[in-house]
């Protein structure tokens, strides 16, 4: 008899693990989905307050934000920005396999090996000199129908045509570049705690890629 329960208390420990593993597993999983279809509230929905992206596209999502929001560049910017935003997610992450799940208790360690671009190759420092012309030629190419946008509408809807015009050839220019991103293989530690009883992804490291120089 001891034996027998023995065997069933052990069996219950295993269940109890597996259904733990294959939850947490589901939450990668559905925050993995949410990347490659570039939901980004859906992505971060996953994510403890105090988590440490390496993907860092909360700290991108809200940089974007506070210029919007400083600046009031209108809905043209914020629609193009959060279009943007939802490019790069869709990028990140091409394909993945995760490799392993590891529980402890209240936190879990989950493996994986991803297919996408890697943040570090976007680079838009050079924006400024990459658009000098094209903005150039917009600014010659439009003088008469912004000068007479001044006189009938005056200066606010001048301005208001320029940010939308401007956030067309900006954002234009910087989802070429996301769109022309090589893909690498690199591999994800994804860290998770409970958080009020469901899992929550705390920390996300990414290492072993190479980028072309």
């Amino acid at each position: 008899m001891k034996k027998f329960l023995s065997l069933l208390f052990s069996l219950v420990l295993l269940c109890a693990c597996s259904s733990q593993d294959n939850n947490v597993k589901s939450v990668v999983d559905n925050y993995f989905s949410s990347v490659q279809s570039g939901d980004y509230q859906g992505a971060v929905f996953y994510y403890s307050d105090d988590v440490e992206d390496g993907y860092e596209i909360s700290g991108l999502q809200e940089e974007l934000n506070e210029i919007y929001q400083e600046y009031d560049l209108g809905e043209d910017f914020e629609d193009a920005s959060n279009d943007f935003v939802s490019n790069v997610l869709k990028r990140l992450v091409s394909s993945y396999t995760i490799k392993e799940v590891q529980v402890n208790g209240n936190e879990a360690i989950v493996e994986a090996e991803v297919n996408g671009i890697h943040t570090d190759a976007l680079n838009f420092d050079n924006i400024d000199e990459e658009l000098n012309g094209e903005i150039d030629n917009y600014t010659k190419e439009n003088e008469t129908i912004l000068q007479q946008l001044y006189l009938e509408q005056g200066e606010d809807a001048m301005y208001a045509k320029i940010y939308k015009d401007f956030t067309k050839i900006v954002y234009d220019w910087m989802n070429e570049q996301v769109n022309q991103a090589d893909t690498i293989d690199y591999k994800v530690r994804l860290e998770l705690k409970q958080v009020d009883s469901q899992w929550k992804i705390s920390e996300i490291g990414i290492y072993d890629y190479e980028l072309n120089s």
